[in-house]
């Protein structure tokens, strides 16, 4: 056989494995192509089915990315320091020169703040007085479990119960365009993400504690309707075929994966090839300010051009 024809037959095949494993709402199903342009190898293409545009994994939060000649300037990187350099500024006048000093555990700024939408206002400034307003939308991950004790969830200094979350998220997301709320209730409360996600159709619920990025819990919750969008973890579940199998749930749930660090996390960059590889909705690595976050990105910025 010609090698010509070896080559197409041998795509189409992949074509073939990717339709009916990851099809998705419809959408063409390509093989996957690395940075240079080259095939992928079999083995990632067989289970990729999309092609990702330059950036596209990190883009914009309104869903545009960022195309070539749009200058450095447009680099999610570049972006996000102009918006740190306008949130630093703030949060000095706010809180006095020492706030800008603190640093959480994956690199954001903790506050002296009771008001739980005192962060999302700061941002919302940051993000309008560095040039940036319409182009980036807000996304919270609350890891409600951690502040769950004895039915009620405690913050700003007193309790509240699912229902009052329910109407607190909904006004969050209303007020500043939510793009995703993660973890909004306790790891075990699927009734409850299921209710949320129908009150605030526009955001996406993510699924993290709640999945754990397990097969069979993400199908399960996608079946419920519990979320839009689920956390992607390779070292949390253990092995890479898990991992994928996770994925593969997803997507049959027409369930976007956001592919994620965790804390704690190292130099290493592999979950910045997995997402670009994978095509997926999102990649999260914490803030820039902690040089193990800013390196996925910057790995991610060097294979998607």
């Amino acid at each position: 056989m010609h090698p010509a024809a070896s080559a197409e037959l041998r795509h189409a095949r992949r074509d073939d494995a990717c339709d009916r494993v990851l099809r998705r709402g419809g959408a063409g199903v390509h093989t996957l192509r690395d940075a240079r342009g080259d095939l992928a190898p079999d083995h990632i293409g067989e289970d990729a089915g999309r092609r990702v545009d330059a950036e596209g994994v990190a883009g914009r939060g309104d869903g545009r990315h960022a195309q070539a000649g749009d200058g450095a300037g447009d680099r999610p990187d570049a972006v996000a320091d102009a918006v740190d350099d306008a949130l630093r500024m703030q949060i000095a006048d706010a809180y006095g020169p020492d706030a800008v000093e603190t640093m959480g555990d994956e690199g954001g700024y903790v506050i002296p703040e009771m008001m739980y939408d005192a962060p999302f206002s700061l941002l919302t400034k940051a993000i309008k007085e560095s040039g940036n307003e319409g182009r980036i939308r807000l996304a919270t991950d609350v890891a409600a479990t951690s502040f769950f004790e004895n039915g009620e969830y405690a913050f700003s200094g007193t309790t509240h119960t699912a229902d009052d979350l329910v109407l607190t998220f909904s006004d969050l997301a209303a007020r500043f365009d939510l793009l995703s709320i993660e973890d909004p209730f306790e790891e075990s409360a699927l009734a409850d993400f299921v209710r949320l996600q129908k009150a605030v159709p526009n955001t996406r619920i993510v699924g993290d504690d709640l999945t754990t990025t397990d097969a069979g819990r993400i199908s399960r919750a996608g079946e419920a309707g519990a979320m839009r969008a689920v956390i992607i973890k390779p070292n949390q579940i253990g092995t890479l075929t898990e991992t994928l199998d996770a994925m593969r749930a997803a997507r049959n749930q027409d369930i976007d994966c956001i592919v994620s660090h965790r804390s704690g996390d190292t130099m290493d960059t592999f979950i910045a090839d997995l997402a670009y590889a994978f095509g997926v909705f999102g990649l999260k690595s914490g803030s820039l300010r902690r040089p193990e976050r800013r390196v996925k990105y910057e790995r991610l910025a060097a294979i998607a051009v």
